[in-house]
């Protein structure tokens, strides 16, 4: 069980990184939003969206996806985590970018995440095209 918001983003990037569902942690009316002019760019509500984000990101890059944390700030309201990620996609790139989360939490769940790309936007939106 995840006491804090720290341990709750902790939770989600796990069970991501180890293959289990991260929907646990979600709020049940989740917002994630991708900023930027690739296909997996958008606005995405509730579970069943961000489940198909998720699973075309992961279709794009055939399963490579692998994201660490580098750094975790939260309170009780909000939370920032910095990560590295790692990808190849269909058109053999791999390419390693940074990107924060700006996180809000509600009744205890992960409520809201915007992703900001940490390094060159359009080098991102071109490798997620």
């Amino acid at each position: 069980m995840c006491r804090s918001t720290e341990e709750l983003l902790r939770c989600f990037y796990k069970a991501r990184l180890d293959g289990e569902s991260p929907f646990a942690y979600l709020h049940p009316e989740i917002e994630w939003v991708v900023p930027g002019c690739s296909s997996v760019s958008g606005s995405y509500h509730g579970h069943e969206a961000v489940q198909r984000y998720m699973a075309q990101r992961q279709e794009l890059v055939t399963g490579t996806f692998i994201i660490s944390i580098d750094s975790i700030i939260a309170n009780s309201d909000f939370g920032l985590v910095v990560a590295t990620g790692t990808a190849t996609n269909q058109r053999q790139q791999e390419l390693t970018w940074r990107a924060a989360g700006i996180f809000e939490f509600r009744d205890d769940l992960i409520a809201r995440c915007m992703l900001v790309p940490l390094d060159d936007a359009d080098e991102f939106d071109r490798f997620w095209s």
